[in-house]
Parts: C-alpha cells; structure tokens; sequence
C-alpha cells in the first residue's frame, strides 16, 4: 500500500507539471496569414496580368504583402518551435520526475523505519524577514550586477512588494545581460505602467512594440497596447487589438477578464461621447427622458474616473459632459480631480476648449 501511494503521489505530481506545458504547446486557432498574404500576392500579380494595375503599383503591392507575409512566416515558424520545445519538456517530465523520485528515495529513504517523536521532526523556524533576505540579495547584486540569476530572483519580488520602478529597472537589466526578450520588456513595460498609476506611459509603450517584434503572438504587450490605444482614445485600435486576441483565445486564459472590462470601458466611453455630442452645446440638456440618459451615462464615466483614474482626455469628456448637464459646479470638480491626478498636464487641462469660463479656484489657476 505504501508503495501504491508513491504512486500515486508522483503521478500527481507529473500530471501538475505536465499539464500546463501541454496547454502552452497547443496550436492557436485561426487561419495560416502566410497562405493569406501568399493568396494576396497570386491576386496582385493576376490583377496585373489583366491590366488592372499597373507596374508601379503592383511592385508597391507586393513589397507590402511581402513584407507581412515575412513577419507571418517568422511568426509561424517561432510557434512551431515553441510547440516542439514544449512537447519534449513534457516528455522529459513524465520520464525523468519518476526516475529521480524512485532513486532519490531508494538511496535515501528508508520505508522500515518508524515514525521519529514530533519533537525530533519539527524543524526550527526561520525568524528572516523578507526585507532581510532582499537586503541581502541587493547587496549581492551590488558587488556583482552582472548576475542575472540575481537580478531574475529580485525582479518578482519588487514586483510583489508593488516597488514598480525597481521591478522595472530589474527587469532592464536583465534584458541587458541576456538580450531582447519578449517575457522579460514585457514586464519591463508592465511594471512601468503599474509605477505610473495604470497609464501606459510612451516608454512602456516602444518596450511592447520590441516585445511584439521577438515574439509576435505574446500576449502581455498586445493587451497592454491595446489598453493605452483606448485611453488614448482610439477605441478603434483598442477594440481592433483585442479582437486579435479574443479570436485566437483558447478561452481559458487569465487575461479574458481584461478583456471583458477593457471592451466595456470603450463602449461606454463611446456611448457617452455620442450622447454628449449630440446634446446642445450650451446650456442645460433639454428634454426629461434625454437628460435622464446622458446623466446616467456621466455618472457612470464620472464614478469609473474617481474609482480607476483615467487619462487627461478622459477627464476632459467629464468635464465637458457635466458642462452640456448644466453642472458647472460638478464640472470644475472634475477639473481640480483631473489636475491632481496628473500635474504633468496640467497646463493642457486648463488651456483646453472644455475649460474656457469655468470659474476655478486660485489653487489650480
């Protein structure tokens, strides 16, 4: 019976380690684009047989479709090794866990022997705090910066503790000594964005776009791309980058609830834009069922502002929003809420057209 529940105990453990290597090998679903872009140029070069186009034309086409049939195919053959790689790591598991499980325990170990008192079992408890052994660990890292597995221990861990700027300056330095890598300016530009309150700032955003070009189908920098794209206000590309994502998702990823919220957020920003545009604009909204309406769409803006924060354009459309309600009280509110959250703009927020006549008080002038 003990030996059964070895067993047991190892083909649990395997199937922990196995199964989400075989879920990162799947292929993703969707249609080859290198067939596509090849089908594009078969196209150009018939339109061009039957004088459709001409020269000057096709040969722009085709540098174009050739070019994206390259990132394509580069994108397709990156995958196939990662499933490859991931397939033997799986088989390399369910071999080798067993064998070192059964050595380790046949030298070691001794099924014969009894139980030891609780006293002799218990081990002594280490008192070090995390603080301490980081402390440590960053000493270390400062006589020798080269070492990465250092800068690798030392980078989640600031992460965790929410010392953004220093998991960012980690994870740079790790791209430093190892080279570009997808996973790691992914977390760079993550940890950059987390240090500056959940806005994508441009610098995380140039690290997303060389995380892309190592690794085109990695998901971090896309949906981080996608979640600056809306809160620059360009709903179109965010909903575009998420689509990309949302059609080659096996449905079991961590990041869909993002997706829910983020696609929510570009709907309701859309709808109170449209509302608000259509209003008049000056002076209270006319009407009892259309000023019902776009007073329940700038609460909902208004208490997503005040609970998530937002971008300075985003406050903008609060402001000019409870202006066209009649609220101009509620609108300078928004306004000092918006140059608190971002000093840096403060100079635009107060020259923008939605500002003009409101009466601000003398702190934020």
């Amino acid at each position: 019976m003990v030996w059964v529940g070895f067993l047991f105990l190892v083909a649990l453990v395997v199937a922990a380690l196995v199964r989400p290597l075989l879920g990162r090998g799947r292929p993703m679903t969707g249609g080859s684009d290198v067939e596509v872009y090849a089908a594009q140029l078969a196209e150009i070069d018939a339109d061009k047989s039957r004088g459709l186009i001409d020269d000057d034309s096709a040969l722009a086409a085709r540098a174009e479709v050739g070019r994206r049939l390259l990132r394509a195919d580069k994108a397709e053959r990156q995958q196939r090794r990662s499933v490859a790689a991931v397939r033997w790591s799986a088989l390399a598991v369910i071999v080798c866990v067993p064998a070192v499980a059964l050595s380790l325990y046949v030298s070691v170990g001794a099924p014969g022997y009894h139980d030891q008192p609780l006293s002799a079992r218990v081990a002594p408890v280490n008192t070090e705090s995390m603080d301490v052994l980081l402390a440590r660990a960053e000493e270390r890292l400062t006589e020798d910066p080269d070492d990465v597995e250092g800068w690798l221990a030392v980078a989640p861990i600031y992460q965790r503790m929410r010392r953004y700027n220093d998991a960012a300056l980690a994870y740079a330095r790790i791209n430093s000594l190892l080279g570009d890598d997808a996973e790691w300016l992914g977390l760079q530009g993550e940890n950059l964005t987390f240090a500056n309150d959940g806005i994508v700032p441009p610098e995380a955003e140039v690290l997303f776009e060389r995380a892309m070009d190592e690794n085109f189908i990695a998901a971090r920098p896309r949906i981080f791309l996608a979640i600056a794209a809306r809160q620059q206000g360009d709903f179109d590309e965010a909903r575009e980058r998420w689509k990309w994502l949302l059609d080659r998702s096996m449905g079991t990823e961590n990041w869909l609830g993002i997706a829910t919220a983020e696609l929510n957020r570009i709907d309701e920003a859309e709808q109170a834009e449209t509302v608000v545009a259509a209003a008049p604009s000056a002076g209270p909204v006319a009407g009892a069922p259309e000023a019902q309406m776009i007073a329940a769409m700038v609460q909902r803006l208004a208490d997503r502002l005040e609970s998530d924060g937002g971008t300075p354009q985003e406050w903008l459309r609060l402001v000019r929003a409870h202006r066209v309600m009649g609220n101009e009280g509620k609108a300078v509110q928004a306004l000092v809420a918006a140059a608190e959250a971002h000093p840096e703009a403060r100079a635009e927020l107060l020259a923008a057209p939605e500002s003009n006549g409101l009466a601000l008080p003398e702190s934020v002038q």
